[in-house]
């Protein structure tokens, strides 16, 4: 099952800024970078779920080494819809869906109990571009984690068991309280949409900026000329 859970917005506070990064040009270039929790552990949250810390701690720890480093960990612009029977209705839940994505995860840690994550948000792409039009306006958005697994009773609540897989976490409006989405998690593949092809290189070169960066920050940020840096950012990754 997918299971997704949205934190108690008094905990959910954003910290937004530019920040300065590496292009992959080589030049210095803002970029609008938002933070916050997504999840706190070991209590039940507002749809009925607890995560225990040890679980949630071990998959953060699979997405470090096969993900974030490699700007492979992306935020959609809200959950993907569900119909009434839980089913996806515009994409396959478990995959990324290009035209939604609006950041890419560059961070992401256990403190204490809590998940926090820190984003770059994608503004040239549409989902992107809609947050960031949100975020100047004053608005501080929440975080929520997607994944898959089974849950079990406990008390007037439930709990996920060892079999959960964190997906990602998502950038949401107001929190859900209603019902608690449950779909199939069979992987299906779907074909392509016809303009997903600039959201795909728009996407990519994101994705290999942020883990450029990620790089250069182990490094010490060295200065490089701009024709040996961008042979320094295509190895990378």
């Amino acid at each position: 099952m997918i299971l997704v859970e949205d934190i108690n917005p008094g905990v959910a506070q954003s910290k937004i800024r530019y920040e300065d990064r590496i292009g992959l040009d080589g030049k210095p270039v803002k970029r609008l970078i938002i933070e916050g929790y997504a999840l706190v552990c070991d209590i039940a949250g507002i749809n009925g779920r607890e995560y225990p810390r040890d679980i949630i701690a071990r998959e953060i720890e699979r997405l470090n080494r096969e993900a974030v480093p490699y700007g492979r960990l992306a935020a959609e612009l809200n959950h993907p819809r569900l119909d009434p029977e839980g089913n996806s209705r515009d994409y396959p839940i478990c995959e990324l869906d290009l035209s939604k994505m609006c950041a890419v995860v560059e961070e992401l840690r256990m403190e204490g109990n809590k998940v926090y994550c820190r984003m770059v948000v994608a503004e040239d792409m549409d989902a992107g571009h809609n947050l960031a039009g949100a975020l100047k306006a004053g608005y501080h958005p929440g975080y929520s984690i997607r994944g898959a697994g089974d849950t079990i009773p406990k008390g007037d609540h439930e709990v996920i068991t060892d079999n959960y897989t964190l997906i990602t976490i998502d950038v949401v409006g107001n929190p859900s309280f209603g019902k608690s989405a449950i779909v199939n998690s069979r992987y299906e593949s779907q074909a392509m949409p016809k303009n997903m092809k600039a959201l795909t290189e728009s996407a990519n070169n994101l994705r290999r900026e942020v883990a450029v960066n990620h790089r250069l920050r182990d490094l010490g940020y060295r200065q490089f000329e701009v024709s040996g840096f961008m042979q320094f950012a295509y190895s990378q990754v």
